[in-house]
């Protein structure tokens, strides 16, 4: 028996009354312990009174897991209101930090010894789980960071008191990037139980490593694809014959978008008539985009712009008015308020393949779609035909991401001129694949430039230790 998170789709807050309300929004209660009969009030405290997909954990007797729920419920408080996947995502933290305390028989509400903490044990577990390959450091530090802020709630909201303090603030200095100021040094509160956790290998020399390997660390270690698999790929999917999937690669492929933005893409994204001289057209996504709503999503809720080559920009339209296309939007259960709001993709049932964070429509799915879609299309279809054609590597859908980026230096790099001014030229396109591939961090950019110049060495020596393997052999 363990700790079990369930979620509520529509989850109701409201303040118990015995006074019946003049328009109330639910139906009267009586609680089991009292002799009056209650009502529903609203709750003046909370942004919201209705949140759709709000987690629960029940213990494993069933129970409500009462101070874990207090906390989660103290987020809909803030005026900044998390989104449903947060909210899971701090669940989920918790959930697992109880269970732990569960199999290793811990109170979390007890700490004898600042060295024993409850924090500390489950630090240290995190730390062996990184160690042995079954956790990514950067997932530990959000467990982490997600369990120190749940136990400031309990000391500061629930008054819960300790022996010794569970863990230790720090103060750590990080740069900031600003364009108008150059960067600056910002000093803030950290715990030293996030602190501690350390991945097996620092992210610079992972990168570093990866490069080395024809892989970059880009949200993820991805492998670019080469020329020739590429057109694999596209073969494939050819073979396939799935257009949905087929146009969500060649987004992938020519623009770097990420995912879980291809399937966000509205219908109004589309509906520009691009003049004859235009060879590329931009889509804005993110929170709060140029075209200043967030229907699109991007990762961090960033502005970006995704720039579409027009070819395909008419591709895309040539689908959205297929009959193929307005088949599956007629079948939508849950339409928007209007056509252009759409998605651009749909399933053969008319369900999105990805639910956007501003989508009102998400309270009546039990489960919001994340993509699942691709992923099994990937496994299921797309590998097996992929072995079948020769293409015998790794590969993942986020690695059409790289495989853009890539494309974009290697091109890029072979149009420079030797008689220009190389090193401002090489500049200028570094910038450019900066913000074509929406990177915050220069050093991810540079990974690229990295990955070119090391393929072309490593090519290289091994060519010539071939050469010479192959004379060692011949005079033996």
């Amino acid at each position: 028996m363990s700790i079990v998170k369930v979620v509520v789709p529509e989850f109701h807050i409201y303040t118990p009354t015995t006074i019946k309300p003049k328009v109330p929004e639910f139906f009267p209660s009586k609680l089991n312990t009292s002799k009056d009969q209650y009502f529903a009030d609203e709750a003046e405290d909370f942004e919201v009174t209705t949140f759709y997909h709000f987690p629960l954990l029940l213990l494993p007797n069933h129970s409500l897991w009462n101070y874990a729920n207090n906390y989660l419920l103290n987020k809909l408080e803030s005026i900044d209101l998390p989104h449903s996947t947060t909210l899971g995502s701090i669940a989920d933290s918790i959930k697992y930090f109880g269970n732990y305390c569960l199999d290793n028989e811990i109170d979390y509400l007890v700490c004898t010894r600042k060295s024993n903490s409850p924090l500390r044990r489950y630090r240290r577990h995190l730390t062996d789980r990184i160690i042995k390959g079954e956790l990514a450091a950067s997932t530990a530090k959000s467990h982490m960071s997600n369990l120190v802020n749940f136990y400031r709630y309990l000391l500061s909201m629930e008054n819960i008191k300790f022996e010794f303090p569970p863990w230790q603030d720090r103060e750590a200095k990080i740069m900031i990037s600003d364009k108008g100021r150059g960067g600056y040094i910002k000093t803030v509160k950290t715990s030293d139980v996030s602190q501690a956790i350390k991945g097996r290998i620092p992210t610079a020399r992972k990168r570093e490593h990866s490069t080395y390997e024809g892989r970059i660390i880009d949200g993820g270690e991805l492998r670019p694809l080469n020329y020739h698999e590429q057109e694999i790929l596209i073969k494939a999917l050819k073979h396939l014959n799935n257009t949905e999937m087929t146009l969500i690669f060649l987004i992938g492929l020519c623009t770097g978008a990420r995912l879980q933005t291809i399937l966000t893409l509205r219908r109004e994204n589309f509906q520009y008539v691009p003049e004859d001289s235009i060879t590329e057209v931009a889509v804005y996504a993110g929170r709060y985009n140029k075209n200043g709503n967030g229907l699109v999503d991007s990762k961090g809720d960033k502005c970006i712009a995704i720039y579409f080559p027009i070819e395909l920009y008419q591709k895309i339209q040539i689908y959205l008015n297929s009959e193929r296309a307005l088949k599956r939007h007629k079948k939508n259960q849950y339409p928007p308020t209007s056509i252009g709001l759409q998605y651009l993709f749909l399933s053969q049932q008319g369900h999105p393949f990805y639910m956007s964070k501003s989508d009102s429509n998400a309270k009546f799915y039990r489960q919001l779609p994340t993509g699942q879609a691709v992923t099994t299309f990937v496994c299921e279809r797309l590998k097996p035909k992929l072995a079948e054609l020769d293409f015998t590597a790794s590969f993942k859908f986020h690695d059409t991401r790289a495989t853009f980026g890539m494309n974009i230096v290697n091109h890029g790099l072979e149009q420079i001129n030797s008689k220009d001014n190389i090193g401002e030229s090489i500049d200028l396109l570094f910038r450019f694949v900066k913000v074509r591939m929406c990177h915050k961090d220069l050093s991810t950019t540079q990974q690229y430039f990295d990955l070119n110049a090391n393929m072309k060495v490593v090519k290289e020596a091994k060519i010539g230790w071939e050469k010479h393997l192959k004379s060692l052999l011949e005079v033996a």
